[in-house]
């Protein structure tokens, strides 16, 4: 019964890690989705930034963010009175963070 049990561990998390997304998530992924949770606990409106993308590509796929790391963190890190008087929670993919 151990070796059984031996045998069956190591198989089970080799399988895990190679079909759970062993590649983790990037760097600009999750300042986008920092930045986007940030303003839907700012914005009244959540439309505009639902529509958001905050996936980055893999391989052949060369999809990045629609936010950029810069304004990502300029995002994530303002206020809530600032976003709204910039326009973010209007257009959050064309305002200008600064």
């Amino acid at each position: 019964m151990w070796k059984r049990f031996v045998i069956t561990i190591p198989a089970a998390v080799l399988s895990l890690t190679l079909l759970g997304g062993a590649e983790g998530i990037d760097k600009g992924e999750l300042e986008c989705e920092e930045a986007v949770k940030h303003l839907l606990d700012c914005c009244p409106n959540d439309g505009p930034i639902k529509m958001i993308s905050c996936y980055e590509g893999r391989f052949c796929d060369h999809a990045s963010p629609d936010l950029s790391g810069a304004t990502s963190r300029c995002m994530r890190d303002a206020s809530c009175d600032d976003l709204y008087a910039s326009g973010a929670c209007d257009a959050p993919k064309t305002t200008v963070c600064q």
